[in-house]
């Protein structure tokens, strides 16, 4: 666990060395996006590969990946990208989009702030963690745990609320990715009386370019992987599968959830291909071919097969986080996503939740104040109360093992009947807020931070370790608590409050620059302007300025376990006493004995 510290550590030392490269009069604040990019357009848009209106074909990374990814989305879809994002309506938003009109542009829906490029979306940055996972099974488990999170850390990390010099109606950039590379086919999107493509174009795509796709390919992750086919009631959208697909991975005995959840990969059509990288390769002894599908199939959460040569293993990449504006915020929400993860495989915990559910989420989650504002869908229960124990399917099911819980989930095959749905006790949803996910609510569900507290009492870290993770945690319930802001809405209001601000949602340039000048102050950790206070409050102290000879050796403020409910302090106990995920080397489903593992008390 010490060596989480170092994360922020080297978080402070690649931002001291960017700032060395700085020329005077120059910032590198780590915002999720350039908040004015295209608001009045540039010279040289129009050019030939991203086409658009707004922005010129300059801004495009030079490395021939990013051009061809532009152009190829463009030309696949037939049409530029159609970014649309509802707007702020302050006080005095106009009725009229006034700027499209004096930069002689075609009018745009005065309720959204219009985009037409892929830069807007993948010119934005984020936060990602990728989890080194012991074997195959503890990878493919890890991912579904992961992607029932996603949406909870998108809404927590929100920093996003302008686009092309507008105030909007959202805090995250999620949306706006996902829009900016979605290259499917009117068809595929489902547009009211679409033709198919061309047939000289169609017999190139993956689905003759007309198959229903409801997602983009930059979007949440739509199936669970885990082990077996979990019952339809949770993996419960629809997700063409090509058939030819499955039946040769079920052929080479690859199991039926990880068959489908690869072969569903195949529904996309690779977006780039380098020249000499085509039939040169050999499948057989390179991963080249599938790697370039898999690396633009951009989901929330992505499960990573090692390549073939060197030697990395399993791996989980988390992907939906925003870029905060201080090191020690992204070290934070860092931290806890793998503080958790390992809770989830000490405990034997289960996330699991219906897919609708978790897209649920993502749509909540990218509203304006989510945190405060929204409700999500959450699992009243992560291992199973006793009072909910039936003796049938204690008779019928292993109770010994970390499959005994999930078992129940995947016990349909004995009558072709759910053996749960999400209707049942046992895997029954909450509408939960940010503060009740994080700090727990009622005597059912302890909380996902004083979980992490648990974990760390259970591997008993040393005391400095200690105290720097406590900071960590106080800052990811204090964001759920609404007690200090999202960098969205610390933004937001820094905007609204600026005496050259008209209340017209506008981010004019004087507005723009104090923004950035702020966001700068504070990832360098000045009090300069109090513009630092304003987004951490007591948790200030935690970002010390950067040009400190100490920078390396942050202060650590100590915290106390915020367990403190004799209830809550019973319930964990009970998590603990869980033994950890004990993945096999070869699987056979959720039904193996694995272990004892004690059923899980009714407090009384």
């Amino acid at each position: 666990a010490s060596d989480l510290l170092q994360v922020e550590q080297n978080m402070r030392r690649r931002r001291r060395r960017l700032l060395a490269a700085l020329k005077p009069g120059e910032v590198a604040p780590t915002m999720t996006c350039l908040p004015t990019m295209g608001a009045r357009p540039m010279e040289g848009a129009r050019g030939p590969v991203a086409n658009s209106k707004y922005v010129a074909d300059d801004i495009i990374n030079p490395h021939p990946r990013f051009a061809a990814l532009t152009r190829n989305i463009r030309t696949r879809r037939g049409s530029n990208v159609d970014i649309r994002v509802p707007l702020f309506m302050d006080d005095r938003t106009p009725a009229v989009n006034e700027d499209d009109q004096l930069n002689g542009q075609e009018p745009t829906d005065a309720s959204h702030v219009h985009m037409d490029a892929m830069a807007f979306g993948m010119g934005c940055t984020c936060l990602q963690v990728t989890f080194q996972c012991t074997n195959l099974e503890e990878s493919r488990f890890l991912h579904d745990q992961l992607l029932v999170l996603g949406p909870v850390m998108l809404a927590l990390s929100a920093a996003t609320p302008a686009f092309r010099g507008k105030l909007v109606d959202t805090d995250t950039r999620w949306h706006v990715i996902a829009a900016s590379v979605d290259d499917r086919t009117e068809a595929e999107r489902g547009v009211a009386g679409a033709a198919p493509p061309p047939a000289d174009a169609a017999q190139h795509m993956a689905g003759g370019g007309a198959e229903r796709l409801t997602k983009s390919r930059y979007e949440s992750s739509s199936r669970f992987l885990y082990g077996c086919d979990l019952p339809q009631a949770m993996n419960d959208v629809d997700v063409p599968i090509p058939a030819e697909a499955v039946e040769q991975l079920t052929d080479a005995g690859v199991d039926s959830a990880l068959s489908r959840h690869v072969a569903s990969l195949f529904n996309r059509d690779p977006l780039v291909v380098f020249e000499g990288a085509v039939d040169e390769v050999d499948d057989a002894e390179s991963t080249e071919h599938f790697d370039s599908l898999q690396s633009t199939n951009w989901n929330s959460v992505r499960w990573k097969p090692p390549p073939r040569e060197g030697d990395l293993g399993w791996r989980v990449e988390f992907r939906t986080m925003e870029n905060q504006l201080t090191d020690f915020e992204n070290a934070a929400f860092s931290t806890f996503v793998v503080l958790l993860s390992r809770a989830i495989l000490l405990f034997d915990l289960n996330f699991y939740s219906p897919i609708s559910a978790v897209d649920e989420n993502f749509e909540r989650a990218k509203q304006r104040d989510a945190v405060t504002e929204q409700r999500l869908h959450w699992r009243k229960h992560l291992a199973p109360p006793a009072s909910l124990e039936k003796e049938e399917a204690r008779a019928e099911a292993p109770t010994t093992g970390p499959y005994w819980w999930r078992s129940v989930l995947c016990s349909a095959e004995k009558d072709g009947n759910m053996a749960s749905t999400p209707d049942d006790e046992i895997n029954e949803l909450d509408e939960m807020t940010l503060s009740e996910i994080m700090g727990g609510k009622g005597d059912y569900f302890p909380g996902l931070v004083p979980l992490c507290n648990a974990y760390l009492d259970a591997i008993q870290v040393d005391a400095k370790t200690r105290r720097r993770l406590s900071a960590y945690l106080d800052l990811v319930q204090m964001r759920a608590d609404g007690a200090i802001p999202t960098a969205a809405k610390w933004s937001r209001d820094l905007v609204q409050a600026h005496p050259k601000y008209k209340r017209d949602g506008v981010v004019n340039d004087a507005v723009c620059y104090d923004w950035v000048a702020a966001a700068s102050l504070v990832g360098t950790g000045s009090p300069v302007g109090g513009h630092l206070q304003r987004l951490l409050g007591p948790l200030a102290d935690e970002v010390p300025p950067l040009e400190s000879a100490s920078d390396t050796d942050a202060r650590l403020a100590g915290s106390e376990d915020r367990v403190d409910a004799s209830r809550r302090a019973a319930l964990l106990q009970l998590y603990q006493k869980r033994r950890e995920f004990s993945p096999t080397a070869a699987p056979a489903g959720f039904g193996d004995v694995m272990r004892e593992n004690e059923p899980f008390e009714k407090l009384s």
